[in-house]
């Protein structure tokens, strides 16, 4: 019931899952499974197999477990071979496909969410030499929603994680939402890294019966970089073709038209490398964020899951002006600060004196 992990000087305890393990038993006996779908077949990233000799950026094992704990039972969905979305999908997820989804796919994915399914995306830029930008691959689908996405990287000059020294590791502010108002409540924070910024067409969710919630934005002092040449080299300076802010990095729709009592959900977050073993747990948010987006579209109680607790030690992630400031005043105001009963000392004995 203590999670360890694994480091030079032997196992060291990073979490205590009581809890987590006490839930996911008490779930298995007492609700029955959801089936989430994770689309395949356009060269989407796999939760459910792993490359062959680690040919994969990216591995989702973590992710994959969490959901299995939380009683999800997890499968494929091939739309070129399937014929029809199976009737017991609680949730269809779609993690950066490499190649155009056909449109008959995404007409199938809308149907599923007109009669109440739900839908999430995540999406990655295409880094690299690539005769097509790949991003495209899901805007039939995303604009049906008033959405869409091009190629960009988002940079942020004050939200980046300064740790990290780079400024597409961002740290964004978090909205409330139903998925992430308890993230915004214990103040958890989340990292994107090389994330993409999501646009919004205007004036047409209305018309759509949707109601459109904002997930995490990014400062006042970003831009969706635009400039990406084939080499996969980003060139980070602002100009007329990048994405201006306000930037959301994602949204969450739900459907004002119930089907059944049922009412359609979709998510769209403009990363994957949150979801990934490597991140997944580097932030305390990061995998809240996995596991209530899921749990959101497949109409689960946000609250059923319950993660492990953290026995780590946070770290206090600082703006850079906040970090500006810190040094500030660890290397100027403490150092004169302990001078000044001195200066104090020697003026009174220096007048004394005369």
């Amino acid at each position: 019931l203590v999670e360890y992990e694994r480091t030079e000087y032997g196992p060291k305890p990073v979490g205590i899952k009581v809890e987590e393990e006490v839930t996911s038993a008490i779930l298995n006996v007492t609700s029955s499974s959801r089936v989430i779908y994770f689309l395949v077949g356009n060269g989407e990233y796999r939760v459910l197999q792993d490359a062959p000799g680690g040919e994969e950026e990216y591995t989702f094992k973590t992710l994959r477990s969490y959901l299995e704990k939380a009683n999800f039972t997890l499968r494929e969905l091939n739309l070129s071979v399937t014929k029809d979305i199976p009737s017991d999908a609680g949730g269809i997820v779609i993690i950066a496909p490499r190649r155009i989804i056909p449109v008959e796919t995404q007409e199938k994915l809308y149907e599923f969410y007109k009669n109440g399914g739900g839908i999430a995306v995540f999406l990655e830029p295409v880094l690299g030499n690539v005769t097509y930008d790949r991003t495209f691959s899901i805007n039939y689908l995303l604009t049906k929603f008033g959405l869409y996405v091009k190629n960009n990287v988002v940079f942020d000059e004050e939200r980046f994680n300064p740790y990290m020294g780079k400024l597409f590791y961002i740290i964004p502010y978090v909205h409330f939402s139903p998925i992430t108002s308890d993230i915004k409540s214990k103040g958890l924070p989340v990292q994107l890294v090389t994330a993409m910024a999501i646009s919004r067409m205007e004036s047409v969710n209305e018309e759509l019966g949707t109601r459109v919630y904002d997930l995490m934005s990014t400062s006042a002092n970003s831009w969706g970089e635009t400039s990406i040449d084939t080499r996969g080299k980003l060139l980070a300076s602002k100009d007329k073709n990048d994405i201006i802010p306000p930037i959301i990095l994602g949204y969450a729709v739900e459907s004002l038209i119930t089907n059944n009592n049922k009412s359609g959900r979709l998510v769209v977050i403009g990363d994957i490398d949150f979801l990934s073993d490597y991140f997944i747990e580097s932030m305390s948010g990061n995998l809240e964020l996995a596991l209530n987006s899921i749990e959101w579209i497949s109409k689960e109680n946000i609250s059923l899951s319950i993660k492990p607790k953290s026995i780590k030690r946070s770290p206090i992630i600082l703006s850079q002006a906040d970090a500006n400031l810190v040094l500030v005043v660890s290397l100027v105001v403490v150092p004169l600060l302990m001078l000044l009963p001195g200066i104090i000392v020697w003026i009174v004995r220096s007048k004394k004196v005369k």
